[in-house]
């Protein structure tokens, strides 16, 4: 059953909780706490700004903000996800790290194992399908290496952006 006030609370804050509590908790609930979803209201803020921008400049495009803001917010949340995994496997995840002081460590705490974590990471991150067909140490070699993402879309955007911003800017 969907837990809808815990949706709130883990938009909010970074909820202490137990792995009963863990347990007991819908998927989206979950997710929104491995993910650190109370600071992803910080990258939910830039795009809402752009937008307001964009509505005052008589530009607002609501499918385009829709999909601006998921390509501003579900990279933040893979990050969030991917560097949980790397601070479990460097063992940092423990004792008085600073994470460990505002927020549960969701593998070191056992609410996930690793497994878990790396299926949350692509479906996060997933822009088609996910077919993971691995080894697991072919999975950590291929996690430890840094992303390369070549798309274009952030160029696009910030000429997409700026172009508005100077036309708004150079027509009043």
């Amino acid at each position: 059953m969907p837990d809808v006030a815990m949706w709130g609370k883990a938009l909010t804050v970074m909820p202490r909780i137990t792995k009963q509590d863990w347990d007991g908790l819908d998927i989206v609930s979950r997710w929104l706490i491995a993910t650190r979803s109370a600071v992803i209201i910080m990258t939910f803020t830039s795009a809402a700004f752009a937008g307001l921008l964009a509505a005052k400049a008589g530009q607002f495009d609501a499918l385009l903000f829709a999909l601006v803001t998921a390509g501003l917010c579900l990279p933040h949340a893979t990050n969030n996800l991917v560097n949980d995994l790397t601070d479990y496997w460097k063992g940092v995840d423990q004792g008085n790290y600073f994470r460990t002081q505002y927020g549960p460590q969701t593998v070191h705490d056992g609410f996930l194992s690793v497994k878990q974590l790396l299926l949350y990471t692509a479906l996060t991150r997933a822009e088609e399908k996910v077919t993971v067909v691995a080894t697991p140490d072919a999975v950590r070699l291929a996690v430890g290496r840094p992303a390369q993402r070549a798309s274009g879309l952030a160029a696009r955007l910030a000429h997409f952006f700026c172009e508005r911003l100077l036309d708004h800017f150079l027509t009043e």
